[in-house]
């Protein structure tokens, strides 16, 4: 987690296979998967739910290394009225 700037970045990477780089430009696709029991909307779903909030989800990864998945989000300025610090950290 770090502050760029004007926005806040998020970074989460695993250690796994990885992805492979041709099926990488469509991960965020609905419906696609490389899942014999996957729906493919888990990674569409994120990718919307970022976009809505003015933010953008991407992906990297090696074929053998793992992934990392980076969500880049618009920094607040202040703190809005209605969050009460004492609730905050749940």
């Amino acid at each position: 987690l770090c502050r760029d700037g004007s926005r806040i970045k998020l970074a989460v990477c695993d250690s796994g296979k990885g992805i492979e780089p041709n099926l990488l430009p469509r991960i965020f696709e609905p419906f696609f998967t490389t899942k014999a029991g996957g729906l493919g909307v888990g990674l569409s779903i994120a990718a919307s739910i970022v976009k809505a909030h003015r933010g953008e989800l991407k992906a990297n990864s090696s074929a053998g290394r793992g992934a990392t998945f980076e969500i880049s989000l618009p920094a607040m300025r202040e703190k809005p009225a209605h969050i009460d610090e004492t609730n905050a950290r749940a």
